[in-house]
C-alpha cells in the first residue's frame, strides 16, 4: 500500500511525458530490485520505439538505441 501511495504522489507531481517514465522506472525497478530498466514508447510511425527513459545502461547503449524498429529482438541487454 505505501508503494502504490508513492507511485501516485511521484505521478501526480510528473508534468511531462519524460517524467511519467522516469516516475515509473525508478519505481519498477525498485519494486523488482532491478540494476537497469527502460521506458521505450512507440513513435508517431507506429513502427519505430523511442527510448523515454533509461537507468544503469552504459551510455553507449543508450545512445545506439534512441529509436529502434518495433519488430527488434532485444534491443538493450
Amino acid at each position: 500500500t505505501e508503494r502504490l501511495q508513492g507511485l501516485v504522489a511521484s505521478l501526480a507531481r510528473a508534468m511531462t511525458p519524460r517524467e511519467v517514465a522516469a516516475v515509473a522506472l525508478a519505481h519498477a525497478r525498485a519494486l523488482l530490485g532491478a540494476r537497469a530498466g527502460a521506458v521505450v514508447g512507440l513513435a508517431a510511425d507506429g513502427l519505430t520505439l523511442e527510448l523515454v527513459g533509461a537507468e544503469g545502461y552504459p551510455q553507449a547503449h543508450l545512445v545506439a538505441w534512441q529509436r529502434f524498429p518495433l519488430a527488434t529482438d532485444t534491443p538493450i541487454s
